[in-house]
């Protein structure tokens, strides 16, 4: 996601300025940031869509979703792994579906 956002020249909303840089309005730092919220959800799936609120900025979001997926914790490590051994295909499912589950 992050290379989707350096695409398309938008990453310093996400990457830690917070505040606007010298020389943006508001109004455009306002339209950057909801076109880069609107870029994360949109590669967002409706479960992990659950972690996002609607009235956070893009960094929050950012920040959100970092600190659920991208944490190393113990109950993080063990989440994953039950997650795996309980992912069984569907009887006549679509194999690909299958493997993006995961």
């Amino acid at each position: 996601m992050k290379n989707v956002l350096i695409q398309q020249d938008l990453q310093h909303t996400i990457l830690g300025v917070e505040k606007k840089p010298d020389g943006t309005i508001d109004f455009q730092w306002k339209q950057m940031d909801v076109k880069v919220k609107s870029s994360i959800e949109l590669h967002l799936t409706d479960n992990v869509m659950l972690n996002v609120d609607e009235d956070m900025n893009a960094k929050e979001t950012w920040d959100k979703l970092e600190k659920v997926y991208k944490g190393k914790t113990l109950s993080n490590k063990l989440f994953l792994k039950d997650e795996l051994l309980n992912l069984w295909m569907e009887e006549c499912g679509n194999l690909q579906d299958h493997l993006s589950r995961f």
